[in-house]
């Protein structure tokens, strides 16, 4: 699922690539009613799903097999919920071992590799580490051009590792590249950095063919805050039932919006639509897949029923899946579903459809099975 494949098929018989654009040229497609859901709720088109009616993505960890008699058989070869999670602690020096091992494979290229640099974690570790084992990176950093931006940590990282660390700036001049950005997507995708990661890539490109990126650590770890949010509500649960849940949503229905606008925590306002979603998830928080779905969505999903007709649906998929892993506490359903569709068709898509833009390979370590596979057997 790292890369996609894309599969369309007509009379004229079964079309393959890994792109979608070459597809429409042998057959006209429409609005896939249920990807526009889950892009206008979830910000990007989920599962095998795209926006285009009849053009799916091949699913991850299988593979299929197209009889001439027009059968097709369909096997799954890797699924996350196949992985248990038995173990209470993660094993630090396995961990470390396979970092070490997939940081190896993933400095190999035909060219040289370069890596992007922020100021967290996730990128931290994959430079210092590659330092480690010998490899000499230049790093890339995206830079607002404002003070607390996250260059001049990137720069001192590199500094200490000895790396050379080379800025991209983002100018008013820039945002004349977004339709750029969109149309590169193929599949469209909500997200502020969009922009940011393509032009990052575009910059990369020009003395690089192939990028190590952060991306998947937030995913496995749970490192997002709506993952810490949701697991606090998961406490939270074992003592209050879900007649209190609805109690507090009609009293933060109450607040006037001042108040509320006067203790959110972000530059842009809440809104009115704003405050219909958080009413709409608290008083889901009783229900985990309820719950799940009111925070990860933009929208109160009413207000999407607004805006479309009854043909714009949440697809039934989403809560089969969810569903499908009963047997998981909480916090693993949340990280397995996450790697389903947020990974696959949120980071990943962005990472691999502005990297491939500029003929650029994004690699993002953090994303090899083996390390998913360890640290999904840790309870989360």
């Amino acid at each position: 699922g790292i890369k996609p494949l894309y599969i369309a098929e007509n009379e004229d018989g079964i079309f393959l690539s890994s792109e979608i654009r070459p597809l429409l040229k042998f057959f006209k497609s429409s609005i896939n009613q249920g990807a526009l859901w889950s892009y206008f709720n979830l910000r990007f088109t989920h599962g095998e799903a795209t926006m285009f009616e009849g053009i799916e993505e091949v699913a991850p960890g299988t593979h299929s097999v197209y009889s001439r008699d027009g059968r097709v058989s369909l096997r799954q070869y890797w699924d996350s919920r196949n992985i248990l999670p038995i173990e209470d602690t993660l094993d630090v020096e396995s961990f470390n071992s396979i970092f070490s091992t997939v940081l190896s494979e993933h400095n190999i290229g035909d060219t040289s590799v370069a890596a992007l640099l922020s100021g967290g974690v996730d990128s931290a570790s994959i430079v210092a580490q590659s330092a480690k084992l010998g490899f000499n990176l230049e790093t890339f950093t995206f830079s607002t051009g404002v003070e607390n931006d996250e260059l001049s940590k990137a720069q001192k990282i590199a500094s200490k590792l000895g790396f050379e660390n080379f800025k991209c700036t983002l100018g008013e001049e820039s945002f004349g590249y977004y339709r750029e950005a969109i149309r590169s997507l193929e599949d469209p995708l909500g997200d502020s950095i969009i922009l940011p990661t393509m032009l990052l890539a575009q910059e990369v490109a020009k003395k690089h063919k192939v990028v190590l990126a952060g991306e998947g650590a937030d995913e496995i770890f749970s490192g997002y805050i709506h993952h810490q949010v949701l697991n606090l509500e998961e406490l939270a649960t074992k003592f209050f039932p879900n007649s209190v849940w609805a109690l507090i949503s009609k009293v933060f229905g109450s607040i006037p919006q001042s108040i509320l606008e006067a203790f959110f925590p972000y530059p842009a306002k809440l809104g009115v639509s704003g405050k219909l979603k958080v009413q709409e998830h608290i008083k889901h928080i009783g229900s985990e897949f309820e719950r799940y779905i009111s925070l990860a969505g933009v929208f109160e999903d009413p207000v999407s029923r607004r805006i479309f007709n009854k043909n714009v649906a949440r697809p039934a998929e989403l809560e089969n899946y969810w569903n499908s892993m009963e047997d998981f506490d909480f916090a693993d359903r949340v990280k397995r579903f996450d790697l389903r569709y947020w990974a696959r068709n949120y980071t990943l898509h962005r990472l691999e459809k502005l990297s491939m833009r500029s003929s650029l390979e994004g690699r993002g370590p953090f994303f090899d099975h083996r390390i998913i596979e360890l640290i999904l057997k840790v309870k989360s």
